[in-house]
C-alpha cells in the first residue's frame, strides 16, 4: 500500500518538488510515486447574469476538470467531467454528475470522465529557470476555459490568446468551448522561444490543430500586423514593467470592433493596474466580473470510474473576468448579457 504526504506551500519548483505560488496554507496529497491530483468546478459568478450568453442560459452544461500531476516529471493530465445539468426540454448529463461536498475533508461528486484527456507537458525546473513563469500552468486558465464552456460567444471571429505560456488554456478552450462555437481561427503566442516550442509540442501530442507563434510585446513595430476579433489573456500581468508593452500588443492586435478578455487573481495588482491603463490611457470600455473557482485536492490512488472522490482540502478560489472594448463598439453586447457587469471606476 502506498503512503501519501500532504505538502504545503514551501521552496521552489524544482523537479520533485512542491510547486511555487501555492497560496499559503494550501495542501498538495502526494504518494511515493510523486502523484497528486486536483478536482476544479466554477462554483458561481458574481453578478451571476452576466456570466451567461444571452441564449445559453438553459441549455449548455457546466463541465469541471480533474488534473492528475507528476511532479517527478513536470506532467500533468486534464480529464474533463460531467456534471449534473438538465435542460427543460431534454435530459443533457446523469443527474449523478451533480457537485456535492460535505464539510471539509469529506466527499465530493466529481461525475464522469470524458474521453480524450489532454496530457501536457511543463518545462522541468519552474519559473526560476529561464523559461519564466510560462514554464507551468496556472489555475487562471483553467478558470477561463470553465467559464467559457458556458459561455462559448464570447468567442467570435479570430482569436489570438496572449502570453499562452506551454498551451494550457488554450487546448482546454478547444476541447471545452470553442469545437462548438463556429470561431475561426485560435492563435497561441508567447514570447520566450523555449516556451512556444513546449507549447507547439503539447498542441501536437495532443492533437489539438492551433496556430502556434512567437510574439513578443516589445516588438509591436512591424509594418504588417494580423488584426483579431477577441484577444485573450490569461494571469499575464505579472511584473508592473511588462504592463505598458502588453496594452500596446493587446491594442495594435486589436480590430476596431474587437474584444479583449482577461482572466487572473482577483488580488494580484497589477491586473487591476493593467486594467486601468486600458480604461484611461486608451479609452476603452472595461466591464468585470469574478469567478469563483472551487478547488479539491483529491488523494492521488484513483478508482477506476469513480464519480465519488474523497478530498483533502477545499478552498475557493477568486478570479476577475475583464470585457475591454472600444466605446463604439455594440457588436459584443448584442450577444453577450453584460448588463449588471461591474464598469470600472
Amino acid at each position: 500500500m502506498s503512503t501519501n504526504r500532504v505538502a504545503t506551500r514551501k521552496g521552489s519548483h524544482e523537479e520533485g518538488s512542491i510547486p511555487m505560488l501555492l497560496l499559503e496554507g494550501d495542501k498538495l496529497c502526494i504518494d511515493q510515486n510523486g502523484i497528486s491530483r486536483t478536482y476544479y468546478e466554477i462554483k458561481r459568478c458574481t453578478p451571476s447574469s452576466s456570466c451567461l450568453c444571452q441564449d445559453q442560459k438553459q441549455l449548455v452544461p457546466s463541465l469541471s476538470l480533474e488534473e492528475t500531476y507528476d511532479l517527478n516529471s513536470a506532467s500533468k493530465a486534464f480529464h474533463l467531467r460531467e456534471k449534473g445539468i438538465t435542460s427543460p426540454s431534454r435530459k443533457i448529463f446523469d443527474d449523478s454528475g451533480a457537485s456535492t461536498v460535505a464539510g471539509n475533508n469529506g466527499v465530493i461528486n466529481i461525475g464522469k470522465r470524458m474521453l480524450p484527456s489532454i496530457q501536457l507537458q511543463e518545462i522541468g525546473g519552474g519559473v526560476s529557470k529561464s523559461a519564466g513563469t510560462g514554464s507551468v500552468t496556472w489555475e487562471s486558465s483553467i478558470a477561463m476555459s470553465l467559464f467559457s464552456s458556458t459561455n462559448p460567444c464570447f468567442l467570435r471571429g479570430n482569436i489570438l490568446e496572449l502570453g499562452s505560456g506551454v498551451g494550457l488554456g488554450g487546448m482546454l478552450l478547444y476541447r471545452l468551448a470553442i469545437g462548438n462555437t463556429g470561431y475561426g481561427t485560435l492563435t497561441l503566442s508567447d514570447g520566450n522561444l523555449e516556451v512556444i516550442e513546449a507549447c507547439r509540442e503539447n498542441c501536437f501530442r495532443a492533437n489539438i490543430p492551433l496556430h502556434v507563434k512567437h510574439l513578443e510585446w516589445t516588438n509591436n513595430f512591424r509594418k504588417q500586423i494580423e488584426l483579431y476579433d477577441t484577444i485573450l489573456a490569461s494571469d499575464c500581468a505579472y511584473k508592473e514593467e511588462h504592463i505598458n508593452p502588453l496594452v500596446s500588443t493587446m491594442m495594435s492586435h486589436l480590430k476596431p470592433d474587437g474584444c479583449i478578455h482577461i482572466f487572473g487573481p482577483h488580488n494580484r495588482a497589477t491586473l487591476h493596474l493593467l486594467i486601468a491603463k486600458l480604461k484611461d490611457s486608451q479609452n476603452m470600455d472595461v466591464q468585470m466580473n469574478i469567478i469563483e473557482m472551487s478547488r479539491y485536492r483529491l488523494p492521488p490512488q484513483r478508482i477506476k470510474e469513480e464519480q465519488k472522490s474523497n478530498y483533502v482540502s477545499q478552498n475557493v478560489v477568486k478570479f476577475i473576468h475583464a470585457v475591454v472594448s472600444s466605446n463604439q463598439n455594440a457588436n459584443y453586447e448584442k450577444s453577450y448579457d453584460s448588463s449588471s457587469m461591474h464598469d470600472i471606476d
